[in-house]
């Protein structure tokens, strides 16, 4: 057992040694280890410091060339910035230059544009001077010519007279003063023919005129359609005074114009005894001592003359004017016609929605179409529809959009008929005439009296 022990510590002192001689070996390839790690660790450093040297040496280069660029780039801005402000001075010279070249050409066109329109203006007067002239020229001639005319009338009318009283002992013309103590003025029946004849009378008396000098200085007295009525008289009438005075009482007097009528429409229903056509709307005729209204316009686009009658109570439009619009006619019942004052019946062909333009407005307006003297009368249904007044002493229509100035206008010596064949562009008539011829049945709808114009009344 000792022995086995004695063993034991033997193997054990034994392995101890062998175990310092390990570590020792072990120690000493640690420190072997540790210097070549120890070189190795120092020869890194080494060359990463050579690395870094290189670097810096790099980071030093790319400075210079980034300087060097950047210097580069300078010194060829300052290069441009030069080179532009050389070129500062030419460019300003240029658009100076320009700028003149401009001002001189606009110079020029204006002094061009102000010579045309001189030019032009010279020629425009040089052509109203001329036509002043020739109207000027015309004009006397014109007047010259009624000069001559009347002188050649008046011998004509001496010579008659002096021819009739050497023939018939009804006619004695005796001689005129040589010197009257007033003139007698013209008549042109434009003016109250009482106010003339009144005028005629004072004359006359303060001359001592007889019956056949009377006859004599009233014929020559007379101008434009007074003249007219020497040529409706038989010759040996022309100078008897009262059959000559007689006529132009008749034509221009104050006793015929209570025979003077206008168109008067008034709607009234038709009664149970009447017929089909007894349906009608009244015309009523009236008699006034003044002149009528009528005004310019176009009815869809056609120029006309328009009457305004505020007796009237619908508007009306004449057959033929109307077949000239594009509109058809609105059909209207066969019982509805217009009937004259002596009862005579108008039919009615219908109506028309039609577009009425006179001053600065249009109007737009349903009127009925029949077979009437003027072109169209504007009646109450349209003047209250548009809220119109009317200024009879001023001659004025006043509407919400203008006030118009209306013309009146005096009746033509010739009798007016009833034609649909009168183009509207014909001297359009600014009247409504009515003729009656005395002791004679006329089956025309529309009956008409001669002379004079009529003027609507002034309760409007």
């Amino acid at each position: 057992m000792e022995e086995q022990l004695r063993q034991l510590v033997t193997f054990f002192a034994a392995f101890q040694e062998e175990m310092e001689g390990v570590v020792n070996s072990i120690k000493e390839e640690m420190k072997a280890g540790q210097e070549s790690v120890k070189e190795e660790m120092k020869a890194g450093q080494e060359s990463v410091k050579e690395e870094m040297r290189a670097v810096k040496a790099s980071q030093e280069e790319m400075k210079k060339e980034i300087t060097c660029i950047i210097e580069n780039k300078f010194e060829s801005m300052e290069v441009r910035i030069d080179a532009v402000e050389n070129k500062v001075p030419s460019v300003k010279e240029q658009i100076e230059e320009t700028v003149s070249a401009v001002e001189q050409e606009i110079d020029y066109r204006v002094s061009a544009v102000k010579e045309q329109i001189q030019e032009r203006v010279s020629a425009v007067e040089h052509r109203i001077e001329g036509r002043v002239s020739a109207v000027q020229y015309q004009i006397e001639k014109q007047i010259d010519d009624k000069v001559s005319a009347v002188a050649k009338e008046v011998d004509t009318l001496k010579k008659f007279v002096a021819t009739a009283g050497s023939n018939s002992d009804t006619f004695k013309f005796l001689a005129m003063p040589a010197h009257p103590s007033l003139r007698l003025s013209t008549y042109d029946g434009k003016t109250s023919w009482q106010v003339y004849k009144t005028q005629f009378s004072i004359v006359e008396e303060a001359n001592g005129w007889d019956s056949q000098a009377k006859a004599c200085n009233l014929a020559a007295s007379l101008r434009t359609d007074a003249v007219d009525i020497l040529q409706t008289l038989p010759e040996n009438k022309r100078l008897d005074f009262e059959a000559l005075s007689g006529a132009l009482e008749l034509r221009f007097g104050e006793k015929c114009l209570k025979d003077y009528s206008r168109l008067q429409l008034k709607s009234r229903q038709q009664k149970p005894t009447e017929g089909a056509r007894h349906g009608s709307l009244k015309i009523s005729a009236m008699g006034s001592s003044s002149n009528g209204l009528s005004i310019n316009g176009h009815i869809d686009e056609i120029p006309c003359s328009m009457i305004i009658d505020t007796g009237a109570n619908i508007t009306i439009i004449r057959r033929d004017l109307a077949k000239k619009f594009k509109d058809k006619l609105i059909w209207t019942p066969s019982c509805v016609a217009l009937e004259t004052a002596s009862g005579d019946k108008i039919d009615i062909e219908g109506k028309l929605n039609v577009s009425i333009t006179f001053g600065s407005a249009t109007y737009h307006h349903t009127a009925y179409v029949a077979d009437i003297i003027d072109h169209c009368i504007l009646a109450l249904d349209f003047l209250r529809k548009y809220n119109f007044s009317l200024d009879f002493k001023n001659n004025k229509l006043f509407s919400a959009f203008e006030d118009m100035t209306i013309d009146p206008q005096r009746g033509s010596s010739r009798n007016a008929e009833v034609s649909s064949e009168r183009p509207c562009s014909e001297s359009c008539r600014n009247h409504t005439e009515i003729e009656e011829k005395p002791e004679t049945t006329s089956n025309s709808p529309a009956q008409m009296l001669t002379g004079r114009d009529l003027r609507l009344p002034c309760d409007f």
